[in-house]
């Protein structure tokens, strides 16, 4: 069990996640290439890509605890955000021993509520990209409708 501070605990996920993207941001890159090769209108899109973590495998319950998003516009990631969730109930020893996210690290950690704006605005305009994307966009999506806003974005799956 990790006992140190949340902030070092969210720095410590942010570089997880990073090195998890490495794949992912390479076929970002030849993406954009085959877009730029076949579009002549030279084709500018921002990618959202989206990794979350969520305090069970599937269903209603289940809510967001960590959600980390990179934007890559075509050549570098130009912006970054990160955050634990804390999802407003315990989470199972299963989900603990899936994702190394324990109740100590989400205990006070912001409510989705809380970072909802920044959600939408940093992914504004950009092409949502995730390995499974569906399981991440439905998540997200869930999150808004339940705050009584909707998230609405164009998908992109990596696998």
């Amino acid at each position: 069990m990790y006992n140190g501070s949340i902030d070092h605990c969210i720095k410590e996920i942010k570089r997880v996640v990073k090195k998890l993207f490495t794949n992912i941001l390479q076929f970002v890159d030849i993406l954009t290439y085959i877009c730029s090769f076949t579009n002549k209108t030279n084709l500018h899109l921002n990618y959202a890509i989206v990794d979350i973590e969520t305090s069970g495998f599937g269903g209603t319950e289940n809510k967001i605890t960590e959600i980390s998003i990179f934007i890559h516009d075509g050549k570098k990631v130009i912006n970054e955000f990160t955050s634990l969730v804390n999802p407003e109930h315990e989470l199972g020893y299963r989900i603990t021993n899936f994702t190394g996210i324990t109740n100590s690290m989400v205990k006070k950690a912001p409510k989705f509520f809380e970072i909802a704006k920044e959600v939408q605005k940093i992914t504004k305009d950009c092409v949502f990209v995730a390995h499974s994307v569906n399981f991440d966009y439905y998540f997200i999506r869930k999150e808004f409708k339940e705050l009584g806003g909707e998230f609405k974005r164009k998908k992109l799956c990596t696998v």
